[in-house]
């Protein structure tokens, strides 16, 4: 598999790990694995823990633990003929298959068993392939084969069920753009859908998972912006608000191109976040790009006018801010990418290239839809930086600050939930069976539900460039009156209905 992998090929390297995501998530989407599907799953999570490696440098703190997870995983198998991965994957795979078979009934009114004890399993010896504590119930395929009409009277229930559901979730969203809704309670709105289309033991499913998330997501928002309050009133005193949203303001530079033309006016925050990424080694081609041959002068002089308010907030930002939330990041990103968040010691935040493609910066949870992983996980990455030239964007350093803290949060707290709930609506039992009994329609409502929390109900027209230079000038007086940052006013409601 490696072989056919040339590792010093950044785009083969980030597609081949796309591909590999899709063929784990098609296979975890099946209502049973064999004992080879399972073996396949922990082979391609090695193999995407090394590649993820190769992207970074031999400097970067996320491939050494990459490589230590892959080295860690193969002398396992060596050892016992089955790795702690394989283990953790088919627990995982248990959860999914009893999740199943609750839908399921909530469906059809059938209880199946997807799994019942081996009679043959050998107590005396360890469980493996060969001596399999489970097996597959010959019951359950036969009723999963036999697609099954269900009852008018327990169709049409379903159905008026989906045309409630379905006019709760437009209501809420309403409310969400033009009523200033809390972002947690449309999320929990919209996340108990499903159940309110299918049963009661679909609600708990869902409902848990989604509420289990919102709660995460409101603790990590509340922690950070705590964070950042304190660290602006110890640098700008009480009148932290004010003092700091003039650094947010236009104002000329005196820097002068090689050409003779002034920079255009920039704020503090701006340089501050240009300075704070050219300090990064494998940026620097992006910045002769930008200013041309004679752009270390330009830097140096633009780092000099910056003052020692934004220089001190930079500093904390790489030195003690971001390192203090990577092991909380990376625990959840590498249950959607398989491999460790790239990571290393200049890592100044998210960076916004000029001329891109704004649909990348929309941040969506699946991690397997087209080119996700090059989109959000992989630009991180230090050789993908070193070998991208394009130039980097006048940002303002605090609301790029705020917007990937935001997005961080909502990733860390509602990837898994909404990937799992994505991977239980895309199996095909449950797919066949909403569509043969009830039409297109339901089972659209709950994609389109699981679409909307991915990405949090942001407009693929929406570039989140515009979104950062409209909130500029008042994110700092956003975080005084309220830790939500209120991105959702900028949405258009059509695109949710």
């Amino acid at each position: 598999m490696l072989s056919s992998i040339n590792v010093n090929d950044i785009k083969n390297v980030e597609v081949k790990i796309e591909e590999m995501l899709k063929t784990i998530s098609d296979l975890e989407s099946q209502t049973d694995l064999t004992p080879e599907n399972r073996n396949e799953i922990a082979d391609l999570n090695i193999v995407i823990d090394y590649l993820g490696a190769q992207l970074s440098s031999e400097i970067d703190t996320s491939q050494t633990e990459s490589l230590s997870d892959v080295l860690n995983d193969l002398n396992s198998l060596v050892e016992t003929g089955k790795t702690v991965l394989q283990q953790a994957l088919f627990k995982k795979h248990l959860q999914y298959v009893s999740e199943f078979e609750a839908l399921y009934y909530d469906m059809t009114g059938l209880r199946i068993k997807t799994y019942i004890e081996n009679p043959e399993f050998n107590d005396l010896s360890p469980e493996s392939n060969k001596n399999r504590r489970l097996i597959k119930n010959p019951e359950a395929q036969d009723a999963l084969r036999n697609q099954r009409l269900i009852s008018e009277q327990r169709k049409n229930k379903i159905k008026n069920r989906a045309i409630k559901a379905v006019a709760n979730f437009a209501t809420a969203t309403r409310n969400f753009v033009f009523r200033n809704s809390d972002l947690s309670t449309w999320m929990a709105i919209i996340g108990k859908m499903p159940g309110e289309i299918l049963g009661n033991e679909t609600q708990k499913i869902t409902s848990v998972k989604i509420n289990a998330g919102t709660r995460e997501y409101k603790a990590r928002k509340m922690a950070t912006t705590i964070a950042i309050n304190t660290k602006l009133e110890e640098v700008y005193g009480s009148k932290w608000k004010k003092r700091a949203q003039e650094d947010s303001s236009l104002a000329p530079t005196g820097i002068i191109l090689h050409t003779g033309v002034e920079l255009p006016d920039m704020s503090q925050n701006q340089m501050m976040y240009l300075v704070a990424q050219y300090k990064d080694p494998a940026n620097q081609l992006s910045f002769q790009t930008k200013y041309g041959k004679d752009y270390k002068r330009i830097m140096s002089e633009m780092e000099a006018k910056l003052n020692d308010e934004v220089k001190e907030l930079s500093r904390w930002q790489v030195e003690e801010f971001f390192p203090s939330l990577y092991e909380d990041y990376n625990e959840a990103y590498k249950k959607i990418y398989r491999t460790s968040m790239p990571w290393n010691e200049h890592y100044a935040g998210r960076i916004y290239r000029e001329g891109r493609d704004t649909q990348t910066d929309i941040m969506n949870l699946l991690g397997t839809e087209k080119s996700a992983f090059r989109n959000f996980a992989s630009p991180a990455s230090t050789k993908v930086r070193i070998k991208n030239d394009t130039a980097i964007s006048d940002m303002d350093q605090m609301a790029t600050l705020l917007s990937y803290v935001n997005d961080m949060n909502y990733f860390a707290s509602m990837a898994e939930p909404i990937n799992d709930l994505n991977k239980l609506f895309k199996n095909e039992d449950i797919k066949k069976n909403i569509k043969f009994n009830f039409g297109n329609a339901p089972y659209d409502s709950i994609m389109d539900m699981i679409t909307k929390l991915a990405n949090r109900g942001v407009s693929n027209d929406v570039s989140m460039e515009w979104v950062n230079n409209v909130t500029s000038a008042f994110v700092i007086g956003k975080l005084a009156i309220n830790p939500t940052i209120f991105i959702k006013q900028l949405i258009m409601l059509h695109q949710h209905l």
